[in-house]
């Protein structure tokens, strides 16, 4: 892990989890205050056809409002956004404002959507505007990614390994020692929030 350094001025979060995603995110998304100041961007891998069922269940205890992200849609405060069934999702930065970019990979994938295409986007936005975040899954997609972010001097952190179901992302991403913070999965909630206190109201 790197040395720790205040970063203020968040415009977004993202998320990256695979394997045992559904119950982290629920646990998180659904502790996440009606006023939460960003919107929040997700990768889960997941079968094909099952995102929109999962959307809906999480929907059912999550106050803030969840979609799958459209292209060309601005992203508004408070919502939460994933990237859909064998799309990439990328942000980009058009006047001081986010919008989803979404396509179809160009290139074969083992990941589709990729983790590590969203959080490549997100590093291009300003120094310091990101908070972002590895949770469980197997796989080794979203450690490039996260490095990037770590690299253009964005927030980064890790579920620890303990709390995750699947250990092989988060286990990647704290050795790669581009996270500044592990946190256990009923911890996140709270220090996402922490992360955010002078935005929240």
């Amino acid at each position: 892990m790197s040395g720790k350094k205040r970063i203020l001025d968040y415009k977004i979060v993202g998320l990256g989890v695979s394997t045992g995603g559904p119950a982290a995110l629920h646990t998180i998304l659904s502790e996440l205050p009606k006023n939460f100041p960003v919107p929040i961007v997700i990768v889960q891998h997941m079968s094909p056809g099952f995102l929109a069922g999962f959307v809906k269940w999480l929907q059912g205890d999550v106050t803030l409002p969840i979609s799958l992200a459209n292209d060309k849609e601005k992203l508004l405060q408070g919502h939460i956004y994933f990237a859909p069934d064998q799309k990439h999702l990328s942000i980009v930065e058009n006047g001081g404002s986010l919008f989803a970019s979404v396509e179809a990979s160009r290139k074969p994938s083992s990941f589709c959507p990729s983790i590590n295409v969203l959080f490549e986007s997100l590093s291009r936005i300003g120094t310091g505007k990101v908070l972002a975040g590895v949770l469980t899954g197997m796989s080794g997609d979203g450690i490039p990614g996260i490095c990037a972010l770590h690299k253009a001097g964005h927030y980064t952190f890790s579920q620890d390994i303990q709390s995750s179901i699947v250990s092989g992302m988060t286990k990647e991403a704290i050795e790669s020692k581009c996270v500044y913070d592990v946190v256990p999965l009923d911890g996140i909630a709270k220090f996402m929030i922490k992360q955010l206190q002078g935005k929240i109201t």
